[in-house]
This record gives structure tokens, sequence and C-alpha cells, in this order.
């Protein structure tokens, strides 16, 4: 039934704009606009219009805010609305308008489409949808659906962008947005709002929320905006004596106070009841005003809707028709379609909607709109509901004719009765496929709901069943498994029960129920045995693949998963395809959790990557590509990671996907880590912290735990707190997301002097590491940093085992970082000559792989340890050597005791001239981007931060750096761009 067109946001009838608004730098100009009818004065409503000018003049300024009207029907919110589009106009800014409508909170992104559709099209995508904003294409209809992308990291990527769409209108204009009848919005771009609300205390962006009372308990996301306690709120009162009375004799010049006093009692004050009395009162039959209120009370009854259904029976019948069809489409109708719903002639539609309009139901013009949706909703429940669910229907099919987009002839099939229609059954599952697409999920299970009721054919059945499972696993539904599972067991043939049970094991996977995720993944395996079609090594390395994703979590999975590890690895066709490369990936980075050999490991890792193919096979969001910038980095390949890691990044930031940036910022901050400089290695980490809290991805620990290490190693330990206490929230029970957690809360339980803390921290980690076969130290060096906590302790009889175990598996894989960090353990361990000469050893591996970070902190416990063995100025030559290096990486912790050990070994430190070291994460990156020669703009998409927010920084480093520009950047800063 549906014409595949993209969906285009309905019309808004009055919306108003900026008089001809030119924004240059986009290449944008608008015409002036009509700003639809002259607004009325608002009565008694002085500190809601204060608010207003208060909320305008603030994003004048630079300030943002969200100020919600909350009011009856009725009470004036639109007209408050008006007017504050009214003014922010006349002061220049750039005025977004949208309003919920009843019949379309399925329609995914809806609000959000046409408040900024306008903005985004012809020539301005160009310049407003690229870098950050990349992501708002999908809502806008200017990008392709995003692929496999979960519907969740989709969802944020598409709030990320659309707040980046509105910063870009805001550079130069400030912007005022609207949003009516917040009520009836759909979910997406409620969420949006709630998305911008945290984000607008440095934009020059108003917000103007109007919906109804009593009705957040029925929308979450509209109740958490509400209580925000950034959120202004002002609620509309019923009008007084003074201010009906001025509008009663505005009407009947020569009312006395009696008869406006019963007009108050008649409508308590609500001006909509009110005008609608007055109507009833205009088309009574004269006499006195006693006579007249009597008359008019049979006619209004106090009841909106009864007055509108008797002026309705008053007109003409095409009128009735006319105004029955108009309630179908809900508003926005135009006069030809709402004809042809009404079996009347267009010039007969016409006339009919003339009376609409002198009777005061209908605005004036085309398409036709009701003057206010109360009115619409007292037309559209005069049908009894078999006769709504019918004009649905036909109203459906009329919109099929007319070309509209899926999503508009979808609203109207979710009100309509079923019919065994296949292609009715086909345009939801296209509209819901789109929902979903967009980060959607609750819109998509509703339409492939209505779907399944139609009912689809039987060859259909399993095919709706299984989008209906995975929609609902994305919105945490309990049908999901349910409605998978039926769908396996109806389907006809092996390879789709196959592809089906891949898709029903990631659900239970992300349920945390591990073994029967792998038990799917083993009779998917089973059923695609003795299928010769050619096609089934591709979905057969998928299964395989998403069984050791499951099992190398699960203690009961694991050890059978690293059984089969050696196989995959040896198969001659581990990098034929995109599936067997995905596989050897995932087997490589298992093996090497195990133990494996960093040789042989590297090999692989390199040949997967194979100068970036992964990269551009897979973009940045591939498993694969993960896997292997993490293997790359543990075997010390940092030149070829790095490598990895800005493709990685380029293709996140010109796709504008915050997911993928999140997961290659996380994997290049752990390297920075290693490597230095500090400051680069906390910006990566607070970029993907950010994004994966925002998103509450299970992966918050493993960029917290960077980020928990990157603070510390800049001594600021109340930060790394509140930071771990962030990680506290999202926190994951089991496996690696489990042992990233405990080993942040040991590090900085270690740097309070908490060792016992520390030690029962880390003990937990390994604990969690080893039930899931995660033994390598390369990857988390637990052991070492737990014996370090014992030691402190006096507990060296716990601290032995730990630290020769580490140093053992270290050197039996073969990394040079690894084994540097566990002998820098063992050194401490052991003292004496022995222990000198083993941080002598680990300071040569250090320094031989790069890995800087590494070897200053070595160079620290290395001086230390000669300086107790009596020799001081030999520890001070190296202790001045480690003071210059942490100097240099901005290690201020690790300086600071550095300089502590030089006065104790009887030198004095040398005096510190770095003043990159007084930049802050995001003036050093803004400041190595400048000096590459990167405008401000293309800063400004690359770290998705503002223009404004680069000219800051920039500002900020010319003062610290003592420098009067741009040109001296690159002479001013003390660490190479190219460190790592």
């Amino acid at each position: 039934m549906g014409t595949g067109a993209e969906p285009q946001a309905r019309p808004q009838v009055h919306e108003v704009y900026p008089r001809a608004v030119t924004v240059p730098e986009f290449g944008i100009v608008l015409p002036e606009q009509d700003t639809g009818p002259r607004q009325a004065e608002l009565l008694e409503r002085a500190g809601e219009l204060t608010a207003v000018a208060a909320l305008v003049a603030a994003a004048d300024a630079g300030r943002g805010g969200l100020l919600l009207v909350e009011a009856a029907a009725g009470l004036g919110k639109s007209t408050l609305l008006d007017h504050a589009a009214a003014l922010a106009r006349d002061q220049g800014h750039v005025v977004l308008r949208a309003r919920g409508h009843e019949l379309e909170r399925a329609f995914a992104w809806g609000v959000t489409r046409t408040l900024f559709e306008r903005w985004a099209g012809g020539g301005a995508q160009a310049e407003l949808l690229t870098g950050p904003a990349t992501a708002a294409r999908l809502v806008l209809g200017a990008a392709e659906e995003p692929g496999d992308l979960p519907a969740s990291d989709a969802a944020f990527a598409i709030l990320h962008g659309l707040y980046w769409l509105a910063v870009r209108l805001a550079e130069r204009t400030p912007l005022l947005i609207t949003v009516d009848d917040a009520q009836w919005a759909d979910g997406p771009s409620l969420r949006w709002l709630t998305f911008l609300l945290g984000r607008l205390t440095d934009l020059p962006i108003a917000v103007l929320v109007a919906t109804r009372p009593g009705t957040r308990g029925e929308d979450r996301v509209l109740a958490r905006l509400a209580g925000d306690p950034d959120v202004q709120e002002r609620r509309l009162e019923p009008l007084g004596p003074d201010a009906v009375a001025e509008l009663v004799r505005r009407r009947r010049p020569d009312a006395d106070d009696g008869f406006c006093r019963r007009c108050l009692e008649l409508t308590g004050g609500n001006p909509l009841h009110l005008r609608e009395l007055l109507a009833a009162i205009e088309v009574h039959p004269g006499g006195t005003d006693a006579e007249i209120l009597a008359g008019s009370v049979a006619l209004a009854s106090r009841s909106l809707a009864r007055s509108v259904r008797r002026r309705l029976a008053a007109l003409s019948p095409a009128a009735y028709r006319l105004a029955r069809a108009v309630a179908v489409f809900e508003n926005d109708a135009p006069l030809t379609m709402a004809a042809e719903l009404a079996e009347v002639d267009t010039s007969e539609a016409a006339h009919a909607a003339d009376e609409l309009t002198r009777a005061d139901l209908l605005r004036p013009g085309d398409p036709l709109e009701f003057i206010h949706p109360l009115v619409r909703t007292a037309v559209y429940h005069e049908l009894l509901p078999r006769r709504r669910a019918q004009l649905h229907r036909q109203a459906a099919v009329l919109l099929v004719g007319d070309g509209a987009a899926d999503e508009c002839v979808a609203a109207h099939l979710l009100e309509s009765p079923p019919g065994e229609d296949d292609e009715v059954v086909t345009t939801l599952r296209v509209t819901a496929r789109r929902a979903f697409a967009r980060g959607a999920p609750a819109s998509a299970v509703r339409y492939l709901d209505r779907a399944l009721r139609e009912p689809p054919s039987a060859a259909a059945r399993p095919e709706v069943l299984a989008e209906l499972g995975r929609a609902e696993g994305a919105t945490g539904g309990q049908e999901a498994i349910e409605h998978l599972t039926e769908a396996v067991e109806l389907a006809g043939d092996a390879r789709t029960r196959a592809t089906l049970l891949l898709e029903l094991s990631r659900l239970l996977h992300d349920r945390g129920r591990l073994d029967e995720a792998c038990e799917a993944c083993l009779r998917g395996r089973a059923e695609l045995e003795g299928d010769g079609d050619g096609q089934t090594d591709e979905l057969a390395a998928g299964l395989d693949a998403a069984y050791l994703t499951s099992a190398m979590l699960s203690p009961n999975q694991a050890a059978d998963a690293h059984r089969r590890v050696r196989a995959i690895l040896d198969r001659p066709t581990r990098l034929d395809s995109p599936a067997d490369r995905a596989l050897t990936s995932k087997a490589m980075i298992m093996r090497m959790g195990a133990g494996g050999n960093r040789d042989e490991l590297l090999t692989v890792a390199r040949d997967l990557f194979a100068g970036g193919r992964l990269a551009t096979e897979g973009g940045a969001d591939s498993q694969a590509l993960w896997h292997t910038m993490g293997a790359l980095s543990y075997c010390d390949d940092y030149a070829t990671a790095e490598h990895a890691f800005q493709l990685a990044l380029a293709d996140a930031r010109r796709r504008g996907s915050t997911i993928a940036l999140a997961g290659a910022s996380v994997f290049r901050a752990r390297q920075i880590l290693w490597t230095g400089p500090v400051a680069e290695a906390e910006h990566d980490a607070r970029t993907a912290f950010d994004v994966w809290r925002g998103v509450g991805h299970m992966y918050v620990s493993a960029a917290g735990l960077c980020l928990v290490t990157a603070l510390l190693e800049q001594d600021d330990t109340d930060q790394a707190e509140t930071v771990l206490a962030a990680v506290e929230e999202h926190a994951t029970p089991f496996g690696l997301f489990a042992a990233w957690r405990l080993a942040a809360a040991g590090r900085v339980a270690a740097r309070r002097g908490q060792d016992a803390e520390a030690l029962r921290a880390f003990t937990a980690c390994g604990q969690h590491l080893v039930e899931i076969v995660q033994l390598n130290p390369v990857m988390l060096s637990w052991r070492s940093e737990a014996g370090l906590a014992a030691l402190r302790l006096g507990r060296r009889d716990a601290a032995e085992p730990l630290i020769n175990e580490e140093l053992a598996l270290a050197e039996r894989f073969g990394a040079p970082r690894a084994i540097g960090v566990a002998r820098r353990a063992a050194g401490l361990l052991a003292r004496g000559a022995q222990g000198i000469e083993l941080l002598r050893s680990a300071a040569d591996l250090h320094h031989s792989c790069a890995a800087h970070l590494e070897h200053a902190t070595t160079l620290v416990e290395l001086g230390a340890a000669i300086r107790r063995a009596g020799r001081p100025a030999e520890a001070r030559d190296t202790l001045r050597d480690a003071l210059a290096l942490a100097e240099t990486l901005g290690a201020t912790h690790l300086a600071r005791r550095a300089r502590t050990e030089v006065h104790l070994a009887g030198g004095r430190a040398p005096s510190r001239r770095d003043t990159t070291a007084e930049l802050t994460p995001s003036e050093s990156r803004v400041a190595r981007l400048a000096a590459d020669g990167h405008t401000n703009r293309q800063i400004a998409n690359s770290l998705f931060i503002t223009v404004k927010a680069v000219e800051w920084h920039l500002s900020n480093t010319y003062r610290k750096l003592r420098i009067r520009g741009r040109d001296e950047i690159a002479g001013a800063l003390a660490v190479p761009s190219d460190t790592t």
C-alpha cells in the first residue's frame, strides 16, 4: 500500500519565521514569511509574558534555557507561543516551530523534522549537515539508513547530530524553538529536547514547550523533562472577571455586568469555552440578554463538545461530512482530499469549508484546520468507533494515491480495522524498518504489532515476528524473545532458521542469558550442516563469532570457547571474507586474552588490518576493527595502532557516528596512557565516557577506567572519584565490564592510601577475568597492582605469588611493555641489587618499545631504588631524566614524586619550563590541530565542539604559551604531535 517515499513532516499553519533571514556562512536566504493572523492581546498573562521575554533576552545574551508552559486546553498556551515567536522574530532570531499531533505520536522524529527540515534542505546541507551534525541527515531524509547500527546507537547518534544542527543554526543568530501540544509529541523528539536541555547553558538557544496538565505520568520522557531542575515552569490559570468582561464586551459592547458574570460562570474563565459560548449566542435569535443567555446555555451547556455538535447540526450536510473528514485527517487536510473522503465534489466542499469557517470551527485557508484541537476532538469522537476505523482505512488509501510518505499512511492504518491486506502489511513493515533504523524502536513495535493483527500471510508471518522481536528487544520488551523464538519455529528452511537463531543469540546475549545465547548459536550451526547453497560460510562464521562473544563472558562456556579458538586461527580461509575476518578477529583477541604468542598474534593483527582494509570495509563501527586496534596496541605496535585509530576517528567524524568515535577514542586513550601525553589520553577517554554514559552502554566502564587513570596521573584524585561514582551507576556485575570498574576502584583506593581496599578491588577484578579465561597481563596488570598494594600493607606472602605469576605470564606472551610492568613490580618486591637490575631491565624494555609514560614511571622507581642503595649521584641523574620526561608528558603526579626523590637524593630539581603543561586537555588538542594547519571550522567538526569554543581555547592557549597568534603554536608546543 505504501509509496516508499521519505516521510515529509506535515505543514504547520501560521508558523512564525524571521523576516528575510540570511545566514551567509551556510548560503541560506529565506524570504519573508506570512506570519499568520494578527495575534490577540493576552489578558492576565503578565507573569508569563515576562518569563517569555526573559527567556528570549537570555538567549540573545548567549544563555540558553527551557520554559515549560502547562495549561488546560483553551487557556491560551498556543497564543503565548505565537507571542514568543513574534517577539523573537522582531529581535532577529531564527524561530523553529512544531506541534504534536495525536494521530502521529508513532511518527518517529516527526516533531523534530518539522522544526528543522526547512533549514536543512537544498544547498544548506553541504554546510549544516556535516561533521558532528551528519547523523541528523538520517532524520531529515538526506542520508541512507544507518544499516545494522543498533537502535540505541542510532538514536544517540541522531540526538547528537540534531543537537549540533541546532548549534550550527545558533552560531550566528540566536534561536527560538517552540513545541506546542508536547503531550502528543513523538518520544524520540521529546528525548531530543531532554538531551538539548542539558547542553543549553552557554548556547544562544531558547526553548519553549507547551503541554496540558495531567499528561506527565503518561509519558516518562515528558515527566523527566518537566522534573528537571533547570526547567522553568509556568502554569496558565483561567481568566478572572475583568478579563472575561473585556472579551465579552469586545463582541457585545452593551453587555451588562450580570451578563458577563454569567458568562464567567458558564465557561469557568476558559477563553476558548468563552469564545464558543459567544459564538452560540450570536446564532441565537434576538431578545433580552437574559433570554439570549438562557437559550445559549442549551446550546453550550458548559460543554464545548455539545456546542460544536449543535452548531454542526445547523450546517449543510456537506459541511457536516467535510468536518468529519478533516477530523479523521486530524489537521492540515488538503481540500481536495478531504472532499474525496467526505464524498462531496470539490466545488461543494469549498462552500462547505466556508460554512465551517463562518461557524468558527475551521481556520480560513487550504489546507483545512480546526481552530483548536478540542474542536477537532469533539467532531472526531462524534463518529462511532467502527465508522472512524473505516474512514481511517479510506484515508490511508487516499494518501497512497497522493504519494504520501509511508509514515503518514501508517498513522491511519494504526487506527483502521484489520483486513488481510498484504499491501498494508508491507507498508507497516517498511515504516517500522525506517523507524527502527532511526533509533525509534518503540514506534517500530507499534507498526509491527498492527501488521501482525492484519494478519500477514503464512510466508510473511515469521519475518514479521522476527522484526517485531528485534524491535521489542531494543525497547526491553518482555515479548521479544518469545516472538523471535516463534519466528524460528515457523521458518521454512534451514538457512532462515540459522539466520534467526543468530538474531536470537544476540538478543539473549544482551539480556545476559549467555548460556542460552551460546545454545542458540550451536543450534544455528547444526541447522547449516548439510546445507550446500554456497552461502553458508558467511553465516557460519557469524554464528561462530556470536558464540565466542557470549562464551568468552560466561564462566560455563569460556573454556570450551578457548578450545575452539586455535582451530579458527589455523583456518586457511581466516582472511577470505568480511565474516571470516570478523571471526578471526574475535578468535585472535580471545587467544590473546588466554595467553598465546605475541609475534604470532601480531602477525594476525597486521594481516587483518592490511593497511586499513578493515576500516574501509566495515567502518569505524566494526567490531573486527576494534579487536584489531586493541591487538596492535597490546602487542606494542603503536605506530600501526595509531594509524588504525586515525582512520577510525576520521570515518566516525565523517559520518557523525558518536558510537564509533567513542570506540576509537577509548582504544587510543588506553594506548596513550602507556605512551603519553596524559592530556591527550584524558581528552580521548572523556570523549568515549561522555558518549557511552549518555547512551547507558556497558562500555562506560572501559572509558571510565581510562579516564580515572588519566586523572590520577594528573593528580586530580577528586575528579577521578567523581568519574568512578558515575561508572558505578552503570555497573555490570560480570566479565570484563565488572573487571574494568573494579580496576578503576582499585587505582583510586591506592592513590588515597587505602591499600586494603585497593587489594580487595584488584583481587575481585582478577577473579572476574580468570572466570572468562582472560589471563594475559598485557590487557590489565591487575596482579602486579594487587601485589604492590599487598606489599605496602607488609604482606609479602600475598604479594610474591601475584607478582611472580604476572611476570611469568608476561614473559610467556612476549610483549615488551607488559614484561616491563611486571619486572618493575618484581624489582620493587626484590629490592637490593637484584631489584635494581630488574628495574633497569624494565626501563630498557619500556624505552625500546616507546612506552614513554611507562618508561618515566620505571625511571622514578629505578632512581628511588638507587638512592636507597646509597648511590645518590647516580640516582639524581636517573631521577632528573624521569622528571623531564614526566613533565613533558604532563604526568603531574609522577613529576611531583620525581622532584621529591631528587631532593631526597640531595639534589635540586630543575625549574619547570614547559608551559604546555598548563594547557587543559581540550586546549592542548585544539592547539595541536591548529598547529597542523586545520581551520577553526575543521577543528570544531573534528572535536565535536562549537567554533566559539575553538576560538576560546585558542585564546587561552596564546595567553598560556605567551605567544601572539596561530603561526607560533607549533614552535611553542614542547611535545611533538606524533609522540605516540
